[in-house]
Order: C-alpha cells, then structure tokens, then sequence
C-alpha cells in the first residue's frame, strides 16, 4: 500500500472527470460534497452478474458524466471519494503474472481511492485477499501498476 500526493489536481480532475483515463476501472463508491452530499452506490444489482463471476461493480465509465455533474462549476468540492478497483479480468492477468505466491482465487480486489479534501488530492492503493499472506510481491506489483497508470495518463505525484 502507497499514498501519493497528486500535484496536478486540475490535470487529474480533468483526465478523471472530462476524459475517459479512468473509464476502464470499476467504481466500488462515491461520495461528492459540494452544496449537497451525493452517495453513488457502483454495485451491481443485477444477480447474473455477480453470480457468474462477472464484475460486482458497474464500470466508471458509465457514471462518469453523473459525477462529472455533480462537481462541475466554479468552486471546488468541498470533499470526494472515489473507490476504484482493477476488472477481474485485467486483475487475473496482473496476478498471474506478479511471480506472487497468491493465487488469483485468493484476491478479492486490488484498488484505489482516490481523495479529495482541505484542497489535496490524495490517492491510496490497496487490496483484498481472501487469506493471509506475508508476501508482498502482488502488493509491490498493483503499487507500480497504479503509478505506471498515472505516469501513462501524465498525472503528476509524489509519494508520501
């Protein structure tokens, strides 16, 4: 698990909210202050598809121009978060291929939040597993992915 500082917030705002750089991940939660409080709630309710082992929550993507709404304007949120997470598939092929004694069945989530308050942009990697391990080569692989992804989408940081 790292934290980094994001340096750029209007640059990260921009490709996390205008474009589509973060389209691709699953979105777990989101909580927008601005003058109201919004709660997006990203899983799936849909019982075939958390039970045939595909995605338990909706893609960013598909909420993006609703977050988008909810924060554009003049002034800055006062507060979000984000909770992002890697697609089971792109998460079966990150695992298998970290060289981790951790088996693909034993992850339940690798993920990100991502955070902002008091006018900083924090992001916070993380993970779920199924068992207990003391290896930290699957922690040490999704921590490079994620500033690999940012380093991709010229999201400047700095870790904390």
């Amino acid at each position: 698990m790292i934290s980094l500082a994001i340096t750029d917030v209007k640059g990260c705002m921009a490709r996390m909210l205008g474009g589509s750089a973060f389209d691709h991940f699953t979105l777990s939660e989101a909580t927008i202050m601005t003058r109201v409080s919004y709660v997006i709630d990203g899983h799936l309710r849909r019982e075939e598809d958390v039970a045939s082992e595909k995605e338990a929550f909706t893609r960013y993507g598909e909420v993006r121009p609703l977050c988008f709404d909810m924060i554009k304007g003049k002034r800055a949120p006062e507060y979000f978060k984000f909770v992002f997470h890697l697609p089971r598939e792109e998460m079966k092929e990150l695992v298998e291929g970290s060289e981790s004694a951790v088996s693909v069945e034993d992850v339940v989530s690798l993920n990100f939040t991502l955070r902002f308050q008091e006018n900083n942009l924090t992001l916070l990697t993380g993970n779920s597993l199924r068992i207990f391990t003391q290896d930290q080569t699957l922690h040490s692989v999704w921590d490079s992915y994620v500033e690999h992804f940012l380093e991709e989408t010229g999201i400047r940081y700095e870790r904390q």
